[in-house]
């Protein structure tokens, strides 16, 4: 998926003009990274994802998504939430997933797992 259609997803108002490179995943570890991986800067407790976003270039990412500027030579996308917009382009490039899904919520303090037990027997058919 090219990069400005994959970026149309986070915002109608969001306007991105700049390279449009084909991404062939969406990552936020940077060892994961493959040629063409969106690269995600996630902020975490212990660790931040922008100082590791030099190395996701070097391990072949195509763009990165931050929460502030960095000085890369690839496209870097400022959002204000990268966890957020990590969600959102997650969604749209993996096909919509959570649309096909079926879900249900058993809650309460007794019998949560026979519920769920009688509700798995009965979903596959069985008896």
């Amino acid at each position: 998926m090219k990069l400005h259609k994959l970026l149309s997803y986070l915002n109608s108002l969001f306007t991105y003009e700049g390279e449009n490179p084909e991404i062939t995943s969406i990552e936020n570890d940077n060892r994961k990274v493959i040629d063409g991986s969106l690269f995600v800067c996630i902020k975490g407790y212990t660790v931040d994802g922008h100082d590791f976003a030099q190395l996701a270039v070097e391990h072949g990412a195509a763009a990165v998504i931050a929460e502030r500027p960095l000085d890369l030579d690839v496209p870097v996308i400022v959002v204000r939430d990268s966890s957020r917009a990590m969600a959102v382009l997650a969604d749209a490039f993996y096909g919509h997933p959570t649309q096909k899904m079926r879900l249900i919520g058993i809650t309460g303090t007794n019998g949560k797992t026979t519920t769920s037990h009688l509700l798995e027997k009965d979903f596959r058919g069985s008896t």
